[in-house]
């Protein structure tokens, strides 16, 4: 928590040491050349933490009406429960949008770089390749960043090839020595 007059006052507001001290008054006074833009970020902080804790209360609110005051059951316990998901996952992600976006500058120099290193790399690729060199070349192996799905019908070998494509991943880290791990979930 940040430790500042505003929120010193709120935490001590009725605490009689701070009283005897000359109150808020003293907490500006012992604070006043110490203010930073760092205070503002934390400000704006601890605003967007307030805000998305009643939102929170506001979905809490929706979903108790609509669980409870629907009584011809127009709506659904599942379409209730969807909405609550959606409204929550949204909550979730506002603000969070600028952060993959990067200026140009960097973007540049870091395909730069990959593309230094694929051209120094015997394989041709700049991630941890996948055991299948036609997969390799088209997807540039497997990178941090990247979210690979795998469709198709059942029983058509989508696991077994996510399998084999995990144990190459964790044997190429581990002739690398690369302190890295595979992990692996199927649904």
């Amino acid at each position: 928590m940040l430790a500042n007059p505003i929120t010193l006052k709120n935490h001590f507001e009725n605490d009689e040491g701070l009283i005897e001290l000359g109150g808020p008054d003293y907490l500006v006074k012992i604070t006043k050349f110490s203010t930073s833009t760092k205070q503002a970020i934390d400000y704006a902080n601890i605003v967007q933490e307030m805000h998305r804790r009643r939102e929170l209360i506001k979905i809490s609110e929706s979903v108790l009406y609509e669980a409870s005051n629907d009584t011809e059951v127009n709506t659904s316990s599942e379409e209730i429960i969807l909405s609550a998901e959606k409204s929550l996952f949204d909550l979730a992600e506002r603000g969070h949008f600028n952060q993959s976006f990067m200026k140009f500058e960097r973007a540049l120099k870091q395909t730069i770089e990959m593309a230094k290193s694929a051209y120094q790399n015997e394989e041709g690729i700049v991630g941890v390749p996948t055991g299948l060199r036609e997969l390799d070349g088209r997807l540039g192996a497997l990178h941090k960043s990247d979210l690979l799905i795998i469709a198709g019908r059942p029983s058509m070998g989508k696991t077994a090839l996510a399998k084999n494509i995990a144990f190459n991943a964790a044997n190429k880290s581990h002739e690398d020595e690369k302190k890295s791990c595979v992990a692996f979930f199927s649904l």
